[in-house]
């Protein structure tokens, strides 16, 4: 656990336990937090044990809850794991000046922020509102998700030469990659929702200004829903361009086997023929094999002219 806070002097004082003194904000990271952290924030807080046990251990769809004494905001992040993208959740309550935050997963941003704080920089985060504090994890995570979205667009760029030598891996690579924008998706959704509840909240907690940043993190989660629509709609087509690539292919390897069929055929049949115990034409001419052969050589060769000329061979 960590908490930060402003000292008198305006520096940052770091502590490691619950803090007593809430007139000015105070930040409490809470990231994956054990059994006994759970226990004490419980006791602190008033919010039942179980529902925080219920946050950690499972990822929750994001929502707003207001009990009375305390606002409850779980947030969808997205999350890096083994170079794969997936979904966590944040859950961020707030209690007059008291902002605590309980991270599943730990969070980059959230780490940067708490390392920036623990060497007496970055003070001005703890100098605004609770609400703007919480616009500010909120518009982070608004932009983990574009950056995550923009990396997969960068998978999607060099795929299509890959798709055309038939590089399978990259087909698979593309479907876990839709695969991780409808989860995005699912999560900006909910979190849309979450950012238009606040941006019209009436909690005399928030300010006047706060809503407008509220409504800022609206547009922003707009935006990237946008961005995350053009990249599933890349994906659609690069599947749509590889089932026809393959049908292309196909349709290629057919037109080859049946022109290759179309070139044995005329001499087999001619050597057929010849095979037979008849009397045939120039069975008696001393230069019948060389016309035979010439005549095979002949005629293969305007079938190749043929096949050639519509694109067959």
């Amino acid at each position: 656990m960590q908490v930060f806070t402003l000292n008198k002097s305006g520096n940052v004082l770091e502590e490691s336990n619950w803090p007593k003194d809430l007139n000015r904000l105070t930040w409490v990271r809470l990231v994956d937090p054990k059994a006994l952290e759970l226990e004490d924030f419980a006791r602190v807080s008033e919010i039942p044990l179980e529902e925080l046990k219920d946050i950690v251990e499972d990822p929750e769809r994001s929502r707003i809850d207001y009990e009375g004494k305390y606002l409850e905001i779980i947030y969808q992040v997205p999350y890096l794991e083994k170079d794969e993208y997936t979904t966590s959740s944040v859950a961020i309550f707030l209690h007059k000046t008291l902002v605590i935050t309980l991270e599943r997963t730990e969070l980059k941003y959230l780490s940067n922020a708490a390392k920036l704080l623990s060497q007496n920089k970055f003070k001005s985060l703890l100098k605004r509102t609770p609400g703007q504090f919480i616009h500010y994890i909120l518009d982070k995570t608004n932009d983990e998700f574009l950056i995550a979205v923009e990396k997969i667009g960068a998978i999607t760029k060099r795929t299509p030469k890959k798709l055309e030598s038939g590089d399978e891996k990259q087909l698979y690579a593309l479907y876990e990659s839709n695969i991780t924008l409808t989860y995005f998706n699912n999560a900006l959704i909910a979190n849309q929702d979450v950012s238009n509840s606040l941006r019209k909240t009436q909690l005399k907690m928030f300010t006047l200004l706060d809503k407008e940043y509220f409504s800022d993190l609206y547009y922003d989660a707009l935006q990237v829903m946008d961005t995350l629509k053009v990249q599933r709609d890349v994906l659609t087509s690069m599947f749509t361009f590889q089932s026809i690539l393959s049908g292309s292919r196909l349709n290629k390897t057919m037109k080859l086997l049946t022109g290759l069929t179309l070139l044995i055929a005329v001499p087999t049949l001619i050597a057929s023929i010849y095979g037979m115990n008849v009397k045939l034409p120039l069975a008696e001419n001393p230069h019948g094999f060389l016309i035979v052969i010439a005549g095979m050589f002949v005629l293969s060769g305007i079938i190749v002219w043929i096949l050639h000329k519509n694109e067959w061979l």
